[in-house]
C-alpha cells in the first residue's frame, strides 16, 4: 500500500506523468536487462516474504507491454511457485525454518492443514496475497503438484494478463485512474485474506489437529 500510495502521488501530477513516460523510453531502450533485472527481482520476491509480487507484474506489463509481460510474470511466478512447492515437498520443516521467523513458519504449517484449491486459486487471482505461504503450505499439504500447478497458471494468467494491462496503462492512459484500481484490487485480496486469518501463534505450537496450543504440556491456548 506504501508503495502505491507514491505511485499515486507521482501519477498525479503533470511532472510524474513524464517522469514515468521517461521512465518507460528509457527501459525499452534495453529490454534484455531490464529483462534480467526484472527476473532477479522475482527470484529476490520468492525468497522475501514481504515482498509485493503483484507489483513486479505490473512492471513487467509497463516495461514490456499487455501480451509479453503477461507472458513473462507467468513463467516467472510459476517458476518461483514451483521451485517453492518443491522445497517444502523435500524438506519443507528445515527449510522453512531457516528462511521463516517462528510466527511465519507456524502460519504456514497452519495453512498447510487447511489448504483449499480454492484458496490456491485465490491466491494467483488476487496476488496481494503473499504466493510464498501458499507455495510452501502447498507442498507441506497432500496436494498433488499437478493440481497445484494447474491451479497456479490458471489464475496467474488471468491476474498477470490484469496487471499487465494495468501496468502498459501507467504510461499510456489515465495513470491515477490504474493506481486507484490497483489499490482497490489490493484490498479485496487483503479482505479475503483477513477472513482466515491465521492465528497470532506467538509461543504456541499447533497439535495433529492444526489447533493452535501454549506449547506447555496439559495447556491449553
Amino acid at each position: 500500500m506504501a508503495a502505491l500510495g507514491l505511485l499515486m502521488l507521482i501519477a498525479s501530477n503533470e511532472e510524474g506523468k513524464q517522469a514515468l513516460n521517461g521512465i518507460h523510453v528509457a527501459l525499452r531502450g534495453h529490454l534484455v536487462w531490464a529483462a534480467v533485472l526484472l527476473a532477479i527481482l522475482f527470484l529476490i520476491s520468492t525468497l522475501s516474504p514481504f515482498f509485493p509480487e503483484f507489483m513486479l507484474s505490473v512492471a513487467a506489463g509497463f516495461i514490456f507491454g499487455v501480451a509479453f509481460g503477461s507472458a513473462f510474470a507467468v513463467a516467472a511466478i510459476t517458476v518461483a511457485a514451483s521451485a517453492n512447492f518443491a522445497i517444502a515437498r523435500r524438506d519443507g520443516k528445515r527449510v522453512i525454518g531457516l528462511i521463516f521467523d517462528p510466527q511465519s513458519a507456524r502460519e504456514i504449517d497452519w495453512t498447510a492443514t487447511r489448504i483449499t484449491p480454492v484458496m490456491v486459486f485465490l491466491t494467483w487471482l488476487l496476488p496481494s496475497i503473499n504466493f510464498d505461504l501458499i507455495s510452501y503450505a502447498a507442498g507441506m499439504s497432500h496436494m498433488r503438484y499437478r493440481t497445484f500447478l494447474a491451479l497456479t497458471v490458471t489464475g496467474t494468467v488471468m491476474s498477470s494478463v490484469i496487471l499487465a494491462f494495468l501496468g502498459d496503462r501507467l504510461h499510456s492512459g489515465p495513470a491515477v485512474t490504474v493506481v486507484a484500481v490497483l489499490i482497490v484490487y489490493t484490498l479485496v485480496g487483503m479482505g479475503l485474506y483477513a477472513k482466515d486469518l491465521p492465528p497470532w501463534f506467538g509461543g504456541r505450537e499447533m497439535d495433529e489437529n492444526g489447533a493452535a496450543t501454549s506449547g506447555e504440556p496439559g495447556q491449553t491456548p
